[in-house]
């Protein structure tokens, strides 16, 4: 009983920052009920998470309570660990590169969206060279995640959900949503799912 009241009161409570932070002003929209609009928001939280989290791939860096301002207000705290690993021998060589992030939105506006809650990210990169008397082969892997923790969890809001609110062709939306967005070079492709308050399930392609 306790969990669920606490998870009660975070949801009641970016809520109620979403309406008074929404990108468009004012304090009421709709929720996200088509694709379309699943996609422009998960758009707009890709368009803000990727500039923070791009300079930090291929580095050896922690980053602690890393505030970030908006361009209009609010601001993003970012915390996360970036490593790089390289090792080999004679015969071969070995790359990897890894960043674990945390990101928190904190009333963050910028003249298209308005955004409360978390989202973390993950980046795995890795690449081996092996030389033989025959020749010389090389493999490679990248994968990229970032997600609201409950959003795979098939359409039942649990931990950091994300209150957003933006425009669409002229209409107000305004949610409270999960986004997972998943890439790998082995699919050349990029998976999205967004999920709503009331529980829809969004994915594609």
């Amino acid at each position: 009983m306790r969990y669920i009241i606490i998870l009660l009161f975070t949801v009641t409570s970016l809520l109620s920052c979403s309406k008074n932070n929404g990108a468009g002003g004012g304090g009421s929209g709709s929720p996200i009920e088509d694709l379309e609009v699943a996609k422009r928001a998960a758009s707009h939280i890709q368009r803000v998470t990727n500039p923070v989290i791009s300079g930090l791939a291929g580095k050896d860096r922690k980053v602690r309570d890393s505030l970030i301002n908006g361009p209009q207000s609010g601001a993003i705290l970012l915390n996360a660990d970036a490593d790089v690993t390289n090792s080999g021998s004679t015969n071969s060589t070995l790359s990897t590169k890894t960043v674990t992030a945390y990101l928190q939105f904190n009333s963050y506006k910028d003249t298209a969206v308005a955004l409360n809650g978390s989202l973390e990210y993950y980046y795995y990169d890795y690449y081996r060279m092996a030389c033989s008397t025959s020749g010389c082969a090389s493999s490679s892997k990248t994968t990229k995640n970032y997600y609201s923790k409950y959003a795979p969890a098939g359409g039942t809001l649990a931990e950091h959900p994300i209150a957003i609110s933006f425009s669409y062709n002229g209409r107000a939306i305004r949610d409270t949503i999960g986004v997972y967005v998943s890439y790998s070079t082995e699919r050349a492709s990029t998976y999205i799912t967004v999920i709503t308050a009331a529980g829809k399930s969004f994915k594609y392609p």
